[in-house]
């Protein structure tokens, strides 16, 4: 039986020789041993089977002692599996006492958050009992009937019970599994497993991946986490840096890390199994508080991102047994397995996990501060004298350079007759290290013998990289002029590296921060690809193939004094591109591109990074050169090419040179930023007293609660004498220092920078600046019109006027954003969201126009219902009104005379012959011959700023402005108007808009120049929009967009944040003395007298000129009339001392001024003549007119019941007969006599409804016209909704008698179609005439007493 059961141990062996790594045996040793316990197992099975093959004790126990050693040779396989499971484990989760040791180590935060690290947010919580990886297989089909040897049948079963199981190994809970765990035990206990779980997680994951709150109620516990930059909150800080998120209760965490919670769902657990990236920083929260408030927090689904250590043991942690580690008084940790298939488990109890790790308190302080110092990607610091001598003048030698604030650069790049040759773009840049030989790095391409055209520089913090980097920049300018090389410098970070080079005439531009902004990094991709398609375009002109031989051309072609434009080289240099790769992963195949496809033009990428990682591979291949310093990993090293790297001792400058298909090649790389000493020594000086000034504040204690910064004491108390004793030292001091720049001790790179600066020379300018800080108007002009803005002033002819810029990274620039009024353009619509600068683009249009044409060819009339920013237009000689919601008088004047002047011009060109605006324009601005209108205008605009405002405050306005809209641009009227959505706008003019422009949208539908999902782009900055592609690009969607910026609507003397529009006043001002004609407004009163002059001069037709002129109008400033042609009657309402009667005398006094008498008294006449029936309560009126005209008049109920029975008989007489032919209905000649007016004055003051008076008289009001009759009739305002019960006045609605409301109150609501009644001085009042409405002015007459 021991045979079979062995013959399984067989292939465990088997299984465990391949699971530890073998892929072959190792000859006859290896098989030796399964052989060999083979046979013995077989002996002895044979001799146990009794009959005469009975074996002999002797030869028993020898068969035992072979079994027993071949158990010793798998027992001591199975150790040393379980060894390397051991390290293997202890490796990646070591005991929580080591971590202290190897804090700053390259162990230190190496966990990844890529999918592929296993043991991302994995952390160690004790040591207990692991499976083996060695698993032994059990023998099959094994005979029951034979009984096994007892020796080494015993050994077996002990073999097999004590390899099932390693020992002492690590045992770890993962964060990205479960939302919480409960830690429930001893409190020492649980607190010092808290502080180990911490520990290893800030050790092996940065604080970038991994943050931690702690919550608690016993604060002085978690005092030691304060140095642990996990916990610092990065959007808080304080006098201390990041605050602490350590909170006394869920109420103040909850608080203050409220967006922690927003937009997050359950939580999601991620297994090993996934390979995707894990989100992060993933957050830790230590429950160390017993609080019903955590019921609000979490919920037993949990909190994605997020995982809770509970150290309380209150009931609602508790509630999953799985999430539950509880301990026991020995330190050791039970817990329900989480696999039961593993685990002959039958019930819930919790079974043995791990002996708990302890931390102590001191432990992890001294843990923690030991990390403080270690911050993710910390900026290297230049390390000045600590830097080895390694040959200090070699880079200046090599280039002829004695003294370098004393280089003659002409000299020195004329010596070098080879630059474009073998020498070009070969520079040194430092020294071998076996030799100490001058190294040279050649950026041409391999064909030419070079190291390749682009190349990378890695080296981690302290390994000196920036330096190198400025090194080889500062090198390579020593080689060329700028006419032949130039530098484009960015920088994902701050710029140290490449920001010194400001100013130098080889740099295109500098370029920093790009990490901040992804726009950034997209603009800075665009001009690189724009800089290779000019290139391209450049070479194609000249019929070459690459940057190269077009050079050749051009160097012979100058040769014989043709010249051609120039195209240096260019060297991007792109520093920390690594951070360019995290944030932006497609950015990795757009560089390779630009690398592939810009070599052949001679652009270079000189691409540098703290680290390169395996991300890179695809674009490392397309790198020729690697200067390689330290490196902090050896997966860094490995991925830049020189897996020695990782290393590299801690010298600064120290690293390998890897040529293309050449050796690796060690060098310590020259720092020409060291000392630069004129012989000058400061040695035997003493430094003056150091003083503490006003703004001196003292330590603070350093602790986990928020320490706000305090305000400046003053410093501690110091010797006086001493003082003033060196003050005037100091004072010596600081002055020489600012003589030399403020530098005590200037850098010979510096010195040489500062002599480069002064050579006259302008590069070509690939990148532009962000589109941050908007240009000034002057500036803006000058550069549309390519000289300043007052030179020929006026002499534009056309109607474009710059707005803005547009910023085409492709193309290298910014144009200027323009609009051009004239032909299907001439309306502009200005859309954006609140905020977006609509008002701001509406005063740039106006100072542009001004600063371009002449008061006399445009003008501008606006109407500001977003504020009062465009009052600071108002003063320019160009603009003729400004009006706003608190002058609404000057607003409808201000339409009104715009949209007469349309018709005046629909007439006047007629009259002269002028077929378009254009005729129009050259005639009186071109010295074209013709005749024009003498109306006083040019081209002018109607400014809305906010249409929908407009919309709200007047009903009736807006649809004499939606006229201009449509019918002005015909005549030479535009409107220019904003809004928040385009819906805002009437159907019908929408499509009148030819221009837009489009700022940052409400709604991103509403764009049209570019794609929605363009649209979206716009950043939140007033001034902020988006045009169409407006070049050919194959590559790029044309309706992608370009981004542009508003002008600031003030001039370039003025401060940048000035946006009034005060400063363009004087200087046009100075440059005309023509002044916009300013809006025609009524006078407050006016009488008969100037009605009349006026309709003496009334040539119009249809608008019954010849008859009672009652009012003028604001429309047009003409007599309005009481047309009987058009209706017979008229209705006057309005709110008490509104005028109602005084119109009644008006019309009273123009009745007898073109009438004559009509009475039953007066003469009979042949003329035209009348008379009046008088309702007068108030009596007021009856003297206006003699007896020779007042046939009858009432006051009370009992006399108007008389009058107007009298009255009705009378028309009853002048009835048609039915026996009437057409013609004598026509010429209503069945009846002669005067028009009779029937003047009813405050006709509420009757019985309404049935009960009325009036009654008899109401059939004939619907055929005034057959019986020759005239009702104008008053009410007041009041219940205006009601006055349809009144007979008379529901008569006249019927018979769509204009209805003049005069002083009124707008909540009555809708009054005739969509008009409304409002405030209004007296006099004034609003002509409704069916659906259109004007206001007029009514004429004062004094009433005879």
């Amino acid at each position: 039986m021991i045979g079979v059961v062995v013959i399984g141990l067989v292939g465990g062996m088997v299984a465990m020789t391949f699971a530890s790594g073998s892929r072959v045996f190792g000859g006859a040793g290896s098989i030796f041993p399964l052989f060999m316990i083979g046979g013995v197992a077989m002996m002895m099975f044979s001799g146990r089977m009794g009959g005469q093959q009975q074996m002999s004790r002797p030869k028993l126990d020898a068969m035992r002692a072979q079994f027993m050693l071949m158990l010793d040779m798998l027992r001591e396989a199975a150790n040393e599996s379980a060894d390397s499971m051991d390290a293997n484990y202890r490796w990646f989760h070591p005991a929580p006492t080591t971590l202290a040791a190897a804090v700053g180590s390259s162990r230190m935060w190496e966990r990844k958050p890529d999918g592929k690290d296993l043991n991302f947010c994995v952390v160690r919580v004790g040591v207990g009992m692991t499976r083996p990886e060695v698993t032994w297989g059990e023998p099959q089909n094994m005979p029951t009937d034979i009984e096994l040897e007892p020796v080494t049948g015993k050994a077996l079963q002990e073999f097999g019970r004590y390899q099932s199981i390693v020992y002492n190994l690590p045992k770890m809970v993962s964060l990205l599994v479960e939302p919480w765990y409960a830690l429930i035990g001893d409190r020492e206990q649980t607190l010092g497993l808290m502080r180990s779980i911490i520990c290893q997680l800030t050790f092996s994951h940065g604080p970038d991946h991994v943050q931690m709150v702690v919550v608690s109620s016993d604060l002085e516990q978690w005092d030691w986490v304060k140095w642990l930059p996990h916990f610092g909150d990065p959007r808080r800080q304080d006098a201390a840096g990041n605050a602490r998120m350590v909170y006394s209760s869920v109420r103040e965490f909850a608080t203050e890390q409220a967006e922690l919670f927003a937009g997050r769902g359950s939580f999601t657990p991620r297994h090993a199994s996934s390979s995707a990236q894990t989100p992060t920083p993933h957050h830790l929260i230590v429950a160390d508080v017993v609080d019903p408030e955590w019921e609000y927090v979490i919920s037993v689904e949990g909190i994605d991102g997020v995982t809770f250590f509970d150290l309380t043991g209150s009931s609602m942690w508790t509630v999953v047994p799985k999430r539950t580690l509880r301990f026991d008084e020995k330190g050791v940790i039970d817990a329900l397995p989480r696999d039961r298939d593993t685990w002959m488990v039958i019930d819930d109890k919790p079974w043995f996990f791990a002996l708990a790790d302890q931390l102590s308190f001191a432990e992890a302080e001294e843990f923690a501060q030991k990390l403080a110092h270690w911050r993710p990607a910390e900026a290297y610091e230049e390390i000045g004298q600590r830097v080895a001598h390694i040959g200090a003048r070699d880079i200046l030698s090599y280039y002829g350079i004695g003294d370098p604030s004393a280089i003659d650069f002409d000299a020195l790049w004329n010596s070098r007759t080879d630059a474009m040759g073998k020498s070009r773009l070969r520079v040194p840049f430092g020294n071998r290290s076996d030799n100490g030989e001058l190294l040279f790095l050649d950026m041409k391409s391999l064909d030419e013998g070079g190291d390749g055209p682009h190349g990378v520089m890695s080296g981690t913090t302290g390994s000196g990289k920036s330096t190198l980097v400025r090194t080889v920049i500062e090198s390579l300018m020593l080689a060329h002029p700028p006419e032949e090389l130039q530098f484009v410098l960015a920088d994902l970070k701050g710029g140290s590296a490449v920001k010194p080079f400001a100013g130098v005439p080889h740099v295109s531009r500098i370029i920093t921060d790009l990490e901040e902004d992804q726009v950034l990094m997209e603009r800075f991709l665009d001009a690189l690809w724009g800089e290779i398609a000019r290139r391209k375009a450049v070479c194609d002109n000249a019929g070459v193939d690459d940057a190269k031989e077009y050079n050749s051309v051009r160097t012979r072609m100058r040769a014989r004094g043709q010249d051609m434009p120039a195209l240096p080289m260019l060297v991007v240099v792109i520093d920390e591109f690594y951070e360019w790769f995290r944030i932006v992963p497609t950015a990795v195949d757009v560089l390779d591109s630009i690398g592939r496809q810009g070599r052949a033009y001679w652009i270079h990428l000189m691409m540098a990074s703290q680290t390169i990682e395996s991300r890179a591979e695809k674009l490392m291949e397309n790198m020729g050169y690697r200067l390689v310093l330290k490196a902090r990993t050896a997966g860094a090293a490995q991925a830049a090419g020189v897996p020695n790297a990782v290393n590299l001792p801690a010298q600064a400058g120290l690293g390998y040179f890897r040529k293309s298909l050449e050796d690796v090649i060690r060098f310590q790389a020259e720092f020409l930023w060291r000392d630069y000493f004129r012989g000058v020594t400061l040695d035997g000086e003493e430094q003056p007293v150091l003083v503490h000034n006003i703004d001196y504040v003292r330590p603070q204690l350093f602790t986990n609660l928020f320490t706000p910064l305090e305000v400046s004491v003053g410093g501690p108390e110091v010797d006086a004498e001493a003082v003033f004793a060196n003050a005037q030292e100091f004072d010596e001091e600081i002055a020489e220092e600012e003589a030399e720049g403020g530098v005590r001790t200037p850098k010979i790179g510096t010195v040489i920078i500062d002599q480069l600066r002064r050579i006259d020379f302008e590069p070509y300018r690939l990148w532009q600046p962000p589109l941050t800080q908007p240009v000034a108007i002057d500036d803006l002009v000058n550069r549309f019109l390519g000289h300043p803005w007052q030179k020929d002033y006026g002499s534009a002819r056309n109607l474009v006027f710059p707005i803005g810029v547009i910023d085409r990274p492709f193309k290298h620039d910014q144009p200027a954003w323009t609009v051009d009024t004239s032909g299907p353009g001439s309306n502009v619509l200005v859309l954006g969201a609140g905020g977006s600068g609509k008002t701001t683009a509406l005063q740039t249009i106006i100072c542009s126009a001004a600063l371009t044409h002449t008061p006399e060819q445009v003008q501008f009339y606006c109407l500001g219902y977003s504020g009062t920013a465009l009052t600071t237009v108002a003063h320019l000689p160009h603009v003729g009104e400004v009006a706003g919601p608190t002058d609404p008088y000057g607003v409808r004047r201000t339409v009104a005379e715009l949209l007469a002047l349309v018709r005046d011009r629909k007439r006047s060109f007629l009259e002269h012959g002028i077929a378009s605006m254009e005729v129009f324009r050259r005639r009186k601005f071109g010295g074209e011959l013709g005749p024009v209108p003498n109306d006083g205008f040019g081209d002018v605009y109607l400014v809305i700023d906010n249409y929908r405002a407009l919309v709200e405050e007047n009903e009736v306005l807006i649809e004499q402005v939606n006229q201009i809209i449509n019918q002005g641009p015909s005549f030479g009227v535009h409107v220019v108007v904003t809004a928040d959505r385009e819906s805002e706008l009437r159907p019908q003019v929408r499509s009148g808009f030819g221009s837009r422009v489009e700022l940052r949208l409400a709604a991103v539908e509403d764009a049209k120049l570019v794609r929605s999902r363009f649209a979206k782009d716009v950043p939140v900055q007033s001034g902020r929009g988006m045009v169409a592609v407006n070049y050919v690009r194959l590559d790029s969607d044309p309706q992608a967009g370009l981004h542009t910026l508003v002008a600031r609507p003030a001039l370039a003397n003025t401060p940048a944040n000035v946006f009034e529009s005060d400063s363009v006043v004087a200087p046009v001002s100075r440059l005309t003395s023509a002044q916009a004609p300013p809006v025609r407004r009524l006078p407050a009163r006016f009488g008969m007298e100037q009605v009349r002059e006026r309709a003496v001069r009334d040539t119009r037709q249809g608008v019954g000129v010849g008859g009672i002129a009652w009012a003028i109008s604001e429309l047009d400033l003409q007599p309005v009339y009481l047309n009987f042609a058009e209706n017979a009657h008229l209705m006057i309402t309005g709110r008490r001392e509104c005028g109602r009667t005084t119109v009644l005398a008006t019309i009273m006094s123009e009745i007898g001024r073109l009438y004559a008498p009509g009475g039953t008294s007066a003469p009979p006449t042949s003329e035209r003549s009348a008379q009046v029936w008088l309702i007068d309560p108030r009596r007021q009126l009856l003297t206006m007119l003699g007896s020779n005209y007042m046939e009858k008049f009432a006051y009370n109920l009992d006399g108007v019941s008389a009058m107007v029975g009298e009255l009705a008989a009378l028309l009853a007489s002048r009835e048609p007969p039915p026996d009437l032919s057409a013609e004598e209905l026509l010429s209503r000649s069945w009846w002669s006599g005067p028009e009779i007016f029937l003047i009813i004055d405050d006709i509420q003051q009757l019985p309404p409804s049935f009960d009325s008076p009036l009654q008899k008289v109401v059939p004939w009001v619907t055929r005034a016209g057959d019986v020759g009759l005239h009702v104008i009739a008053t009410r007041t305002f009041g219940g205006w909704s009601s006055a349809g019960s009144d007979p008379m006045l529901r008569a006249l609605h019927q018979a769509n008698a204009p209805l003049l409301v005069m002083d009124a109150d707008p909540d009555e609501g809708f009054i005739r179609g969509k008009m409304k009644g409002g405030p209004l001085p007296r006099g004034r009042g609003l002509l409704m005439a069916e659906d259109t409405g004007v206001l007029v002015q009514v004429a004062e007459t004094d009433m005879r007493r």
